[in-house]
């Protein structure tokens, strides 16, 4: 199944407003400049979750429960959050862009443009003669491609692909 874009996300993200949903599965009452209810994700008696507009987040101090607008929808339908996505779009009336593969390509090589200087050949060379894995590849890749070791494997996947668009 195709990825969503970020920018469906982002849409989907400033087009929905908390209070407005939040207040389509049960009644907030305004407390100052926030809005409180009981928490559905709990039993309680007094209320303790609370609804912020201006950083359109909720926040449940007595069970810890809060996020954004897709993290609500995934909680209190049980959705993962692709589905959260799809139902808060279809509600604001934005339509689904999906990510394709070579969208994604795209993605990658803003995200990556050290691929297209003089140097890949030496890093393609380097990482598949220093086996990951080993000590030597692991500081190659770290210094010379991503910081964050579960990025490398994106980072080898990148560079891989660039190397084979390279070769043909």
């Amino acid at each position: 199944m195709p990825r969503i874009s970020e920018e469906t996300i982002r849409r989907v993200a400033e087009a929905t407003d908390i209070v407005e949903l939040i207040s389509s599965y049960f009644p907030l009452k305004r407390a100052g400049s926030s809005y409180r209810a009981l928490c559905p994700f709990h039993s309680e008696k007094t209320p303790s979750f609370h609804v912020n507009p201006s950083r359109q987040a909720f926040h449940c101090f007595g069970c810890g429960a809060g996020g954004t607008v897709f993290k609500f929808v995934m909680d209190y339908e049980q959705v993962p959050f692709a589905e959260a996505v799809r139902r808060l779009a279809a509600r604001a009336g934005i339509p689904i862009l999906a990510v394709t593969a070579h969208a994604r390509d795209i993605d990658q090589a803003r995200a990556f443009p050290f691929l297209k200087n003089g140097r890949l050949r030496d890093l393609f060379v380097a990482y598949n003669v220093l086996v990951p894995g080993t000590e030597p590849a692991l500081p190659l890749l770290d210094g010379l491609l991503c910081v964050d070791p579960v990025r490398r494997l994106t980072c080898a996947q990148a560079l891989a692909h660039a190397w084979l668009q390279l070769s043909t």
